[in-house]
C-alpha cells in the first residue's frame, strides 16, 4: 500500500515538471516571434 502510494506521487511530480517545461518553452517561443517581428519592423523603417 505505502509503496504504491509514493509511486504514485512520483508519477505526479514528474508530470508537474514536464507541465512547467513545456510552459517555459512556450514563453521562449512567445519571446522569440516578439523579437523577430521587431526586427522586420526596423528594417521596413530602413526601407524606406
Amino acid at each position: 500500500m505505502l509503496a504504491a502510494r509514493s509511486f504514485s506521487n512520483k508519477n505526479h511530480t514528474s508530470q508537474q515538471q514536464q507541465q512547467q517545461q513545456q510552459q517555459q518553452q512556450q514563453q521562449q517561443q512567445q519571446h522569440q516571434q516578439q523579437q523577430q517581428q521587431q526586427q522586420q519592423q526596423q528594417q521596413q523603417q530602413q526601407q524606406q
